[in-house]
Protein backbone atom coordinates (compact mmCIF):
# COMPACT_ATOMS: atom_id res chain seq x y z
CA UNK A 1 0.00 0.00 0.00
CA UNK A 2 1.07 3.86 -0.63
CA UNK A 3 0.40 5.51 2.18
CA UNK A 4 0.71 9.37 1.75
CA UNK A 5 0.27 12.25 4.52
CA UNK A 6 0.53 16.37 3.69
CA UNK A 7 -1.23 19.25 4.78
CA UNK A 8 -3.42 17.09 7.53
CA UNK A 9 -4.98 14.89 4.79
CA UNK A 10 -3.73 10.73 5.32
CA UNK A 11 -4.28 7.99 3.08
CA UNK A 12 -3.63 4.20 2.04
CA UNK A 13 -4.46 3.80 -1.25
CA UNK A 14 -5.27 0.06 -2.48
CA UNK A 15 -2.22 -2.38 -3.73
CA UNK A 16 -0.70 -1.33 -7.17
CA UNK A 17 -2.23 2.18 -6.69
CA UNK A 18 -0.39 5.37 -6.54
CA UNK A 19 -1.08 8.75 -4.19
CA UNK A 20 -0.05 12.18 -3.92
CA UNK A 21 -1.13 15.12 -1.62
CA UNK A 22 -0.47 18.26 -3.16
CA UNK A 23 -1.49 22.48 -3.51
CA UNK A 24 -1.63 24.10 -6.52
CA UNK A 25 -0.08 27.63 -6.31
CA UNK A 26 -3.56 29.86 -4.86
CA UNK A 27 -4.90 26.69 -3.95
CA UNK A 28 -6.34 24.12 -1.71
CA UNK A 29 -4.77 21.09 -0.62
CA UNK A 30 -5.63 17.70 -2.69
CA UNK A 31 -5.26 14.12 -2.46
CA UNK A 32 -4.97 12.57 -5.84
CA UNK A 33 -4.86 8.31 -6.43
CA UNK A 34 -5.81 6.52 -9.31
CA UNK A 35 -4.93 2.66 -10.29
CA UNK A 36 -2.70 4.01 -12.60
CA UNK A 37 0.35 6.18 -13.00
CA UNK A 38 -0.97 9.68 -12.28
CA UNK A 39 0.44 12.40 -14.18
CA UNK A 40 3.39 14.80 -12.73
CA UNK A 41 1.28 17.46 -12.47
CA UNK A 42 -2.52 18.19 -13.00
CA UNK A 43 -5.96 20.13 -11.92
CA UNK A 44 -7.31 19.57 -9.16
CA UNK A 45 -9.91 17.27 -10.49
CA UNK A 46 -7.34 15.32 -12.18
CA UNK A 47 -8.56 16.60 -15.88
CA UNK A 48 -4.98 15.26 -17.20
CA UNK A 49 -5.37 11.69 -15.40
CA UNK A 50 -9.17 10.64 -16.42
CA UNK A 51 -8.43 12.09 -19.87
CA UNK A 52 -5.60 8.95 -19.76
CA UNK A 53 -6.88 6.64 -18.17
CA UNK A 54 -8.02 3.34 -19.39
CA UNK A 55 -11.32 1.46 -19.18
CA UNK A 56 -10.63 -1.12 -16.77
CA UNK A 57 -8.86 1.67 -14.43
CA UNK A 58 -10.09 4.41 -11.59
CA UNK A 59 -9.03 7.57 -10.33
CA UNK A 60 -9.77 9.63 -6.79
CA UNK A 61 -9.82 13.16 -6.08
CA UNK A 62 -10.77 15.23 -2.78
CA UNK A 63 -10.05 18.64 -2.79
CA UNK A 64 -10.21 20.99 0.24
CA UNK A 65 -12.56 24.43 -0.58
CA UNK A 66 -11.05 28.00 0.74
CA UNK A 67 -13.58 28.79 3.54
CA UNK A 68 -15.08 32.38 3.00
CA UNK A 69 -18.52 34.08 3.31
CA UNK A 70 -20.29 32.26 0.72
CA UNK A 71 -18.58 29.00 2.13
CA UNK A 72 -19.57 27.86 4.97
CA UNK A 73 -18.22 24.36 5.96
CA UNK A 74 -21.29 21.94 7.64
CA UNK A 75 -24.07 23.77 5.66
CA UNK A 76 -25.22 23.68 2.31
CA UNK A 77 -23.51 21.64 -0.07
CA UNK A 78 -21.07 20.98 2.04
CA UNK A 79 -23.40 19.54 4.82
CA UNK A 80 -22.75 16.19 4.51
CA UNK A 81 -20.38 14.24 6.57
CA UNK A 82 -17.16 12.44 5.21
CA UNK A 83 -18.18 9.69 2.88
CA UNK A 84 -16.75 6.21 3.89
CA UNK A 85 -18.38 4.29 1.19
CA UNK A 86 -19.75 4.99 -2.49
CA UNK A 87 -22.43 2.54 -4.05
CA UNK A 88 -21.65 1.18 -7.74
CA UNK A 89 -25.04 2.32 -8.60
CA UNK A 90 -24.26 6.27 -7.96
CA UNK A 91 -21.54 6.02 -10.37
CA UNK A 92 -22.93 8.02 -13.66
CA UNK A 93 -21.69 9.57 -16.93
CA UNK A 94 -23.67 12.90 -15.78
CA UNK A 95 -21.79 13.19 -12.67
CA UNK A 96 -17.94 13.55 -15.07
CA UNK A 97 -16.36 17.07 -15.00
CA UNK A 98 -15.19 16.36 -18.82
CA UNK A 99 -17.45 13.74 -20.30
CA UNK A 100 -15.43 10.75 -21.96
CA UNK A 101 -16.96 8.25 -23.43
CA UNK A 102 -17.79 5.12 -21.11
CA UNK A 103 -16.04 6.76 -18.01
CA UNK A 104 -18.90 6.93 -14.78
CA UNK A 105 -18.05 9.62 -12.02
CA UNK A 106 -19.50 10.55 -9.01
CA UNK A 107 -19.40 14.03 -6.74
CA UNK A 108 -19.54 14.49 -3.56
CA UNK A 109 -19.24 17.37 -1.14
CA UNK A 110 -18.87 17.05 2.51
CA UNK A 111 -17.28 18.41 5.75
CA UNK A 112 -14.28 16.75 7.53
CA UNK A 113 -12.84 18.06 10.88
CA UNK A 114 -14.26 21.69 10.05
CA UNK A 115 -12.86 21.55 6.74
CA UNK A 116 -14.82 21.73 3.58
CA UNK A 117 -13.97 19.39 0.67
CA UNK A 118 -15.16 17.58 -2.35
CA UNK A 119 -15.05 13.87 -3.72
CA UNK A 120 -14.35 13.22 -7.46
CA UNK A 121 -14.41 9.34 -8.23
CA UNK A 122 -14.16 8.32 -12.13
CA UNK A 123 -14.22 4.72 -13.20
CA UNK A 124 -13.16 4.09 -16.56
CA UNK A 125 -15.95 1.87 -17.64
CA UNK A 126 -19.28 0.31 -16.09
CA UNK A 127 -17.56 -3.17 -16.39
CA UNK A 128 -14.89 -2.05 -14.21
CA UNK A 129 -17.38 -1.20 -11.24
CA UNK A 130 -17.23 -4.50 -9.51
CA UNK A 131 -13.59 -4.34 -9.06
CA UNK A 132 -12.63 -0.58 -8.87
CA UNK A 133 -15.49 0.80 -6.66
CA UNK A 134 -14.51 -1.64 -3.63
CA UNK A 135 -10.86 -0.64 -3.91
CA UNK A 136 -12.16 3.38 -3.88
CA UNK A 137 -13.79 2.37 -0.77
CA UNK A 138 -10.76 0.72 0.98
CA UNK A 139 -8.58 4.33 0.18
CA UNK A 140 -11.42 6.41 1.43
CA UNK A 141 -11.63 4.16 4.68
CA UNK A 142 -8.11 5.36 5.65
CA UNK A 143 -9.03 9.25 4.76
CA UNK A 144 -8.05 11.09 7.76
CA UNK A 145 -8.45 14.48 7.86
CA UNK A 146 -6.87 17.21 10.73
CA UNK A 147 -8.69 20.33 11.93
CA UNK A 148 -5.53 22.17 10.37
CA UNK A 149 -4.39 21.92 7.11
Amino acid sequence: MTAVRAFGIEAEAPPSWEARIFRLADGEPTLHAASFPLPLSDGEFGADATRRMRTDAAFVSVTEYRVDGKLTPRQGLFAAPQPRTLQRAAFSPNALLRGIVGQLGIQMFFTAAGRPFALYAVVGSSAALAVRVPEVNALLATLAIDSVS
